[in-house]
């Protein structure tokens, strides 16, 4: 029977499944059993080996992370102890203006090197935090 205005009406259902994650889905996985041999099971060791794999890299970063940060450390500490014990020398030489840039000089190329060195960490803290 058709409408009087000659106008079809139709109606469409459509469902929509999303599935989202590392491994395939588990309806996936069943089907690459039947077609491959232990399909599913091997499937599964690849994730599980790529997931300790990228977990040793992390656990090696931050080790390097950490051991790098605190070798900066100790050598702005030395660079800072020696600058101003140059410096200070100097000055008790006889050669304060000279003493006094040194020391100087030394002391505020290492707090310009902190300043800027901990506004890179923050600018890249919110970089990847953005992300």
């Amino acid at each position: 029977m058709k409408p009087q205005n000659s106008q079809e009406k139709q109606l469409i259902l459509s469902a929509v499944s999303a599935y989202s994650g590392i491994l395939p889905h588990p309806d996936l996985l069943e089907k690459f059993d039947r077609i491959i041999p232990s399909g599913a099971d091997r499937i599964m060791k690849m994730a599980e080996k790529q997931s300790a794999h990228r977990i040793a890299l992390e656990t090696i970063f931050v080790f390097w992370d950490i051991l790098t940060s605190f070798l900066g450390q100790v050598f702005g500490l030395i660079i800072g102890l020696s600058g101003i014990y140059f410096g200070y020398k100097t000055i008790i030489s006889g050669h304060p203006v000279v003493g006094t840039i040194l020391s100087g000089g030394t002391l505020t190329g290492l707090v310009s090197v902190f300043v800027l060195g901990k506004n890179r960490q923050a600018k890249n803290l919110n970089e990847n935090n953005n992300r």
